[in-house]
């Protein structure tokens, strides 16, 4: 794994396919969620999509995070909208299940890393906006919190209005 892992840190495109070639099990086996959320940290859209090719899960959680915890969700986190875009169009689920109650959604991620654009891509593509994790966190209180103008003043329309009632009191 920590070969792995090095050759997506160094960007080593090369390297990481003699790697697979060379190991007899597929990529998703060998924690491809994990390989591939941290290709997304690493902003490599080249590797990015070498790992989905290859068969990396796209919606499986990787333990390793901890508030931001699917590739999306770490893609949202990074504001990244070519690499957003290129796991939605592998069939990644905005509003998947978390298995753990305090994670985010992708929404919520792109939100605390105040990044207008993947917060708008991600409604777009269909992002509750109304889920609510971690506690009572919300996407709109989140951009309440971070004093994001631009992002709360596009949310607060889309947000049911007994959650707007909370940020006002």
């Amino acid at each position: 794994m920590r070969k792995f892992v090095a050759a997506i840190k160094s960007g080593d495109v090369t390297k990481l396919r003699q790697l697979i070639a060379s190991d007899r099990t597929s990529i998703k086996e060998a924690s491809g969620t994990i390989l591939l959320s941290e290709a997304v940290r690493e902003n490599n859209i080249k590797i990015v999509r070498l790992l989905i090719e290859l068969g990396a899960e796209v919606n499986d959680e990787d333990r390793v995070i901890y508030d931001c915890e699917t590739p999306l969700a770490v893609a949202a986190s990074q504001g990244n909208l070519e690499i957003l875009k290129l796991l939605l169009n592998a069939g990644a689920v905005v509003n998947i299940p978390l298995k753990d109650p305090e994670s985010w959604t992708p929404l919520m991620c792109a939100v605390s890393s105040r990044n207008f654009d993947a917060v708008k891509l991600l409604v777009e593509a269909g992002a509750d906006v109304n889920e609510i994790r971690d506690g009572g966190n919300f996407s709109l209180a989140i951009a309440a919190y971070f004093g994001d103008r631009e992002i709360f003043d596009y949310l607060a329309p889309l947000t049911n209005p007994e959650l707007r009632q909370q940020i006002e009191k």
